[in-house]
């Protein structure tokens, strides 16, 4: 939680890539942690980076149980 909770200051801040470094560290202990996964899929958007940001919002829906149907 410590990761996840200095990486959203880091957000709130504006502070996206020292955001981004802490959700790693916060993704790595807890892969499936949806609210993280979100917030740097935020931190990615934020900064520009498109493809992870749309591969951090397929990782939060997959984890939520979404499936794409159109696939």
């Amino acid at each position: 939680a410590a990761f996840y909770n200095r990486g959203s200051a880091y957000f709130e801040l504006g502070n996206y890539q020292a955001a981004v470094k802490d959700f790693n560290q916060a993704i790595a202990l807890q892969p499936n942690y949806i609210p993280c996964l979100y917030k740097r899929c935020l931190a990615y958007w934020h900064l520009g980076q498109w493809q992870p940001a749309l591969d951090d919002a397929n990782a939060a829906l997959s984890s939520a149980g979404w499936q794409d149907d159109n696939s």
